[in-house]
């Protein structure tokens, strides 16, 4: 059957310029531990010559809130954002003063600034290797009212020393909406043990950690957490310990299930600090 060249013509149209579909904006976050100076966002940069905007990215950001790229939290929760900052150059290392400097700035769902206050967790890189990735770390110590806001971080490729020059920073915001609500101690338990895990303060995670297996034995979770903080600090042999009672417990859990009792990532998770273990001890291996 012959198709109307009216609608053949409706269809080709169609096939060439597809459907319209709105993208989100591409908005995109002292010494260690003390707080920096209240911040406002920048004005905005001007924009680019068009052979600046079509040049090739370089550098690559990107933003989380609470480790989520877009999240909601309960007011009263803390709020950590985390800045990966990725050189995408194949040979060259990045440099400048601009790279220290870096710090979040919030907007309102309006584009509105947000004054803030955060303190710092993990600083920024004054480096970044060819074809590497590096994150640093900031706590919100200025309470947000309830609303959507979207935190990201100023960086002008002009700021930045690069041979070959630096092309083209992609900036990806976060987004994150505060709701009124109570406050759920588990989550706020959680997000603590992260800034201290951000902040690498591995000896007072570790003691936090212990505190709150004990009271719980059986939260398997928790304690594997607690295994990954004994091996950030080199603590190797006490990790797989703690690994070794999540395995108990989880024999004791699906006994007469007819299921595998003991996760293949644990098994491996267990070889792999078993083997570190007996590597710290005996050096020459």
């Amino acid at each position: 059957m012959n198709v109307p060249r009216i609608l053949l013509a409706g269809l080709v149209v169609l096939a060439v310029h597809g459907c319209s579909q709105e993208e989100p904006a591409e908005v995109k976050k002292g010494a260690r531990g003390t707080p920096a100076a209240q911040t406002k966002v920048p004005p905005a940069l001007p924009v680019p010559p068009e052979a600046a905007r079509k040049a090739p990215r370089s550098i690559g950001v990107t933003l989380s809130v609470n480790d989520a790229r877009k999240t909601k939290l309960t007011a009263g929760l803390p709020i950590y954002v985390q800045c990966s900052i990725a050189n995408e150059h194949r040979s060259a290392a990045v440099t400048g003063e601009a790279l220290a400097a870096l710090h979040p700035t919030i907007v309102t769902a309006d584009s509105k600034a947000v004054a803030a206050t955060w303190t710092l967790l993990r600083p920024p890189p004054t480096r970044i290797e060819a074809r590497a990735r590096v994150v640093c770390a900031w706590t919100l110590t200025t309470a947000l009212p309830e609303g959507s806001y979207r935190i990201a971080v100023a960086l002008d490729a002009t700021a930045l020393t690069s041979d070959p020059p630096i092309g083209r920073v992609a900036v990806s915001a976060a987004r994150v909406q505060i709701v009124k609500g109570t406050v759920d101690p588990g989550w706020q338990a959680h997000f603590e043990r992260r800034m201290l895990a951000l902040k690498g303060d591995h000896n007072a995670l570790i003691a936090l950690l212990g505190k709150q297996v004990d009271s719980d034995p059986d939260d398997s979770p928790l304690r594997v957490e607690l295994a990954d903080a004994l091996a950030a600090s080199g603590r190797h042999a006490e990790a797989a310990d703690q690994l070794r009672r999540v395995a108990a417990v989880l024999r004791k859990q699906r006994r007469g299930r007819g299921e595998h009792p003991v996760p293949d990532w644990l098994v491996f998770r267990l070889e792999a600090l078993d083997a570190r273990a007996a590597q710290s001890k005996d050096p020459a291996k």
